[in-house]
């Protein structure tokens, strides 16, 4: 009889479906060098049968770390181009913002038409969605059209939104660093007094297969979380 709840048993067949590269023969994601893996003539080896808790704050020694615990280390800066200030809270960019239509479920990063848009670390590709605009599957008809890519790695899922995709399959691998997707239109059809073309960055729990939409006077969705303090600390 399985010792886990059904959130680590989840998670565990989660994990289990990763490729062999990716995984720690404890149970828990490898992270750069698994100092288990290694003191002990581990590599390569692949079990999950392991698992124990979710990760303590990442705290443990050795450290193991669980995938979305978000404690991996720094992310790249996610765009080809000099790193700008990274909106905060009440900024109309800012996580959690309250707007016209909806709360605000990233942070904005204003850049110019043509810029190019990196992953911030490595993964897999789990969705190209329409995201904005009349176009959208939950259609923003003051928006103009725009898509977002949606990538699964160490820290969960990453959405590159009100982009152009420059990836074109699902379960595409990625390297840190590599181009993803361009900032070609203005998401903004009018002109509010501040810049109209932006990368949207989204941060979700590493079940995440889709974007979800903050409805006024909902609580924050369970799979959102807040970029915004590790996009500060991005290189």
């Amino acid at each position: 009889m399985s010792s886990f709840n059904s959130e680590q048993q989840s998670y565990m067949n989660y994990l289990a479906s990763l490729p062999p590269e990716t995984r720690c023969w404890c149970g828990w994601y490898k992270v750069g060098e698994c100092y288990n893996c290694k003191r002990d003539g581990h590599e390569g080896k692949t079990r999950v049968d392991r698992l124990a808790l979710a990760c303590p704050e990442c705290t443990a020694d050795p450290p193991h770390h669980r995938i979305g615990c978000g404690n991996q280390g720094p992310w790249l800066w996610p765009l080809k181009a000099p790193k700008v200030e990274v909106p905060g809270e009440g900024h109309p960019g800012g996580f959690g913002t309250v707007r016209k239509h909806d709360i605000h479920t990233g942070v904005d990063l204003y850049c110019e038409v043509g810029t190019e848009v990196v992953a911030v670390e490595g993964g897999r590709i789990v969705g190209i969605e329409r995201f904005t605009g009349a176009h959208a599957d939950d259609p923003s008809p003051w928006w103009n059209n725009t898509y977002a890519v949606l990538v699964r790695g160490n820290s969960g899922v990453i959405v590159y939104g009100e982009v152009e995709a420059r990836v074109t399959r699902i379960d595409q691998s990625v390297k840190a660093g590599e181009i993803i997707a361009v900032v070609t239109t203005p998401v903004l059809k009018r002109d509010k007094g501040r810049p109209t073309t932006m990368l949207h960055f989204e941060w979700m729990q590493p079940g995440a297969e889709r974007t979800v939409w903050w409805k006024l006077n909902e609580k924050q969705p369970e799979m959102l979380r807040d970029p915004t303090k590790k996009l500060k600390e991005a290189t």
